[in-house]
């Protein structure tokens, strides 16, 4: 008779795997519909964000009241859902890394060049955050990434909606950008800029690449076809780029043993940047220079003003949210001319995080949303494949897009809101390990035992090994089950 194997091999037994297996083709679609509602409101409202904001603002400095009344709303609805003075407070609580990040944002306000308009951005970007941690935490990694999934669907929707049926918003209107390109006729849907349709797409193409057993396939495949076909739409040379990069790191995660992988993806993710920055580049004569006008489609320009100020503020930096559109303070004006004054966000999530909050403020955000994520990851040896590459490929989009687009930690871009879903998911849904205790008293029973033991109790103890051995897998598996029930 066979041994008792691990309690992932319970767990497949028993049917409580991660990826549950629902009998129904559509039964992933009525499971808790508290949690569904909230998530898909929450995720169409971050799509809807910049289109919001550009049409109730009223100004660049002032924010949108309706955006920021709509947020605050969510989050007094997720934590209804969640319910802690039921299910505990610790239902409510934050990874203990993004809680150094905002600790170092809030003392940034002590030295900011606009404490008003930092803090109300601050307080926004707490908000979304918060909100995405509790209902990731709440749901659990699989229904939220379903319900996302629901969320991402019925935004493209409303963009294919808009190209069709409005085109004059649907469609980039007839402009030139910085290298003189023109981008006319670029789709664009709800959304404010070819460029933020372009992430909104490739987030929704790679929901549907991985972990996706539990499906119809029709729907599975019927949402490639459609978000791919408006990525490519889009012409946005990112996250065409970068979608194509993060699939094939998520790939690797599913098909590449455990000891290769942890070495693997973290030298793809950087070698994957590096060259797709690289030819971007090329195409505007690196031979220029990284800082020309032309470079990365007329970033360059923009990224000059970010470092040459952050050399002169290291340590401190502007203050979280007050380095662009606060006013004549800006020290755009001071260390910037020409185009660069007139764009209200650097193109890279980097250098836009170093000039507001420093040296401090880069190195714990990248920490907190970006290589502690990653590091728990990789260096878990129970999460299943599927989950796995789901949450490698995204967080490899997500780490590639900052180099070029703006979004860690800015308040409700979707990028950096998928890149919190993500944070929460390694904090609080990867498998648990096997507990100290059970191994205490497993060492302790067969320290116990005595050297003098007859060659005739050899069977018995045969017998007791196999024994141990099925009481650790039970021992796994009520653990897990446990932590399945706090998440």
């Amino acid at each position: 008779m066979a041994e008792a194997g691990t309690a992932q091999d319970l767990f497949d037994q028993l049917g409580l795997n991660e990826t549950r297996r629902i009998r129904t083709p559509i039964g992933w679609l009525v499971e808790n519909p508290a949690w569904r509602v909230v998530t898909v409101l929450f995720s169409v409202l971050v799509v809807l964000g910049p289109i919001i904001a550009l049409e109730t603002s009223e100004g660049a400095n002032e924010g949108s009241l309706l955006r920021q009344l709509g947020y605050i709303v969510m989050l007094i609805a997720a934590i209804a859902v969640a319910g802690p003075w039921h299910k505990g407070w610790r239902a409510l609580a934050v990874p203990w890394p993004l809680l150094l990040v905002f600790a170092w944002f809030a003392i940034s306000m002590l030295w900011s060049i606009a404490p008003g308009i930092g803090i109300r951005r601050l307080l926004l970007t707490a908000t979304v955050s918060w909100t995405c941690i509790i209902i990731g935490r709440g749901a659990g990694y699989q229904q939220t990434i379903d319900n996302l999934r629901l969320g991402m669907a019925f935004a493209m929707l409303l963009n294919y909606g808009a190209v069709v049926l409005f085109p004059e918003t649907g469609l980039q209107p007839h402009s030139e950008n910085w290298s003189g390109a023109t981008v006319f006729g670029s789709w664009r849907g709800v959304m404010t800029d070819k460029n933020l349709a372009g992430a909104q797409a490739a987030i929704c193409f790679l929901l549907f690449v991985f972990d996706t057993k539990h499906m119809p396939k029709v729907l599975r495949f019927g949402m490639l076809l459609i978000s791919g076909i408006f990525l490519y739409k889009t012409n946005s040379k990112t996250s065409v780029g970068l979608a194509g990069i993060a699939a094939v790191l998520g790939l690797v995660y599913e098909r590449v043993n455990y000891r290769l992988r942890i070495y693997l993806i973290p030298l793809g993710i950087l070698t994957g940047v590096a060259v797709w920055m690289g030819l971007m580049a090329f195409r505007f004569r690196l031979l220029e220079g990284g800082l020309s006008p032309h470079a990365f489609t007329g970033r360059g320009q923009i990224w000059a003003v970010l470092i040459y100020y952050a050399r002169d503020h290291l340590w401190t930096g502007t203050g979280f949210g007050s380095f662009w559109n606060v006013g004549g303070v800006s020290p755009v004006f001071e260390y910037g001319h020409g185009f660069a004054t007139t764009v209200s966000v650097g193109h890279d999530g980097y250098l836009d995080l170093l000039a507001a909050t420093g040296l401090p403020g880069l190195v714990l955000g990248v920490f907190a949303v970006m290589v502690w994520p990653m590091a728990r990851i990789l260096g878990s040896e129970k999460i299943s494949l599927s989950k796995g590459g789901m949450l490698c490929g995204m967080l490899m989009f997500c780490i590639g897009h900052n180099f070029t687009e703006s979004s860690l930690l800015d308040r409700d871009a979707l990028t950096g809101v998928m890149a919190m879903f993500l944070a929460c998911f390694s904090a609080y849904s990867l498998p648990t390990k096997r507990s100290s205790r059970s191994s205490g008293r497993s060492s302790g029973r067969s320290s116990g035992r005595s050297s003098g033991e007859s060659s005739g109790k050899s069977r018995r103890k045969g017998s007791d090994g196999g024994s141990a051995k099925r009481r650790e897998a039970g021992q796994q598996l009520f653990d897990e089950i446990k932590a399945r029930k706090g998440r």
